[in-house]
């Protein structure tokens, strides 16, 4: 029988990566001249987030991709989707 992996396994790993998170924001804002330079890391950051969160969501839950979308979320040879079904092509 294989292992099976669920999401909420990982949320201890995330409140502590949110806790550090915040210790390296702070770090930056201390060591930043001036706040709008402090500002744009951040709106970097939140956009950057947001748009990984776009990006694999369709991992998260469940919603189909193609082949080669699939693929494009595949960025690191370890992580296995071997067990997800790309969905066909639709014929235009």
């Amino acid at each position: 029988m294989e292992r099976c992996l669920f999401l909420h396994h990982y949320f201890a790993a995330f409140i502590f990566s949110v806790l550090i998170s915040a210790l390296v924001l702070d770090r930056v804002q201390q060591q930043t001249g001036p706040k709008w330079v402090f500002q744009a890391i951040v709106a970097v950051l939140i956009v950057v987030a947001m748009g990984l969160f776009v990006f694999f969501a369709p991992l998260t839950y469940g919603l189909p991709l193609t082949a080669n979308e699939l693929a494009m979320r595949q960025w690191f040879p370890a992580w296995d989707y071997a067990r997800i079904t790309p969905r066909p092509i639709a014929a235009a």
